[in-house]
């Protein structure tokens, strides 16, 4: 299980299975909230609002977390930075980490951790527009139970967790945001069999992973661009469910070569691979521009190369398209495949592939 589900599951086990939901808003200890309007506090704003209400943000940096649990609010800001250096621990959190928004209500989660979190009662129609969140200690925002979460136009800097985050979601969409510096993946969405994820028009830069889709179906990644993490996108199935139906089309993923350790503690590494695909089914990787991803570690890599296909840990066979991708100057090879699964291999553009044979 991926180490941000693990400390969802630790929060749970802390529980013990029982159902959870918001018994209060997570604010930082009274006084200096920042440079954001004196007295205007965005938790504060929210929990006084109704489903349906926008709540428009005073332009400056707020010393809070905000937790979001009614349907249909949308935050909207210009020039707006949460940065809760003094702010409690969200419902979405592990203490002591801190993420910056939570959008989560009632979620039953399971004792035994490769169990299913269970959603109680979804938070729907949330709407994130325009705002910067940096420095949190845990993930910059994290949807956990949503519907038709939508973040747009916003950023992700320098958190100690995920960019932006979606668990057990349902219609995401992460569009023309930016996620720099996270210590985790810049946009993920995981435990989410049904998904309908959008993911468009982001820039995802230096962090560990550009883009981390795990055990979750049925989504998109389109037009965006990863450059210079340790991986660019790594779809993962056997994590522990399916990663199916996903659609990666028209992203510039080049230049992903930082180096990370893995997170499983193998004592390996995380560097130069662009596109990985670990056990992935019925998967369209199509028209993407993937180049410069060379691996810099010192040690064993987990994964190298420009498109990488691979079973999955689980012994999930791969199966899908591969096609019309121009993927130049990655090492060892532009195209690798373990030669597992049904994989067709179709117009790329390419100089090098593992085995020989699969570029035109």
């Amino acid at each position: 299980m991926h180490v941000r589900s693990a400390r969802l599951v630790l929060v749970a086990t802390a529980v013990a299975a029982t159902t959870l939901s918001l018994a209060g808003p997570a604010l930082a200890d009274d006084g200096d909230r920042g440079r954001g309007k004196p007295g205007f506090s965005i938790q504060e704003a929210v929990d006084k609002a109704r489903p349906g209400d926008t709540i428009h943000i005073p332009s400056g940096t707020y010393d809070e977390s905000v937790v979001i649990s009614t349907d249909g609010i949308t935050l909207r800001g210009r020039n707006v930075v949460i940065e809760p250096r003094t702010a409690d621990p969200t419902p979405c959190d592990e203490a002591p980490r801190v993420s910056g928004i939570c959008i989560t209500d009632e979620v039953l989660f399971p004792t035994d951790p490769e169990g299913e979190v269970e959603v109680v009662d979804a938070v729907r129609n949330v709407t994130i527009r325009g705002i910067t969140v940096t420095g949190a200690t845990g993930d910059g925002l994290v949807g956990l139970g949503t519907e038709n979460l939508d973040v747009r136009d916003s950023a992700f800097k320098d958190n100690g967790g995920y960019g932006a985050a979606s668990f057990v979601g349902k219609g995401t969409t992460f569009e023309n945001n930016t996620a720099k510096g996270n210590h985790e993946a810049g946009f993920y969405v995981g435990d989410s069999p049904d998904s309908g994820a959008e993911v468009k028009g982001n820039y995802s830069a230096d962090n560990e992973l550009g883009f981390f889709f795990r055990s979750a179906s049925d989504g998109e990644a389109r037009r965006n661009v990863a450059e210079g993490n340790c991986f660019g996108v790594l779809v993962l199935a056997d994590a522990p469910g399916p990663a199916a139906d996903w659609e990666i089309r028209d992203n510039k993923v080049r230049n992903n070569s930082k180096v990370c350790a893995d997170p499983s503690g193998s004592g390996g590494f995380l560097s130069g691979a662009g596109i990985l695909l670990l056990g992935a089914t019925d998967f369209e990787v199509r028209d993407n521009t993937v180049t410069g991803n060379v691996s810099k570690s010192e040690g064993p890599s987990l994964a190298e190369g420009g498109i990488v296909v691979r079973t999955g840990f689980g012994g999930t066979a791969p199966t899908g398209t591969i096609g019309d991708n121009r993927v130049r100057d990655n090492a060892p090879a532009d195209l690798v495949w373990d030669e597992s699964g049904d994989v067709e291999f179709d117009d790329n553009r390419c100089r090098t592939s593992l085995p020989d044979g699969l570029c035109d």
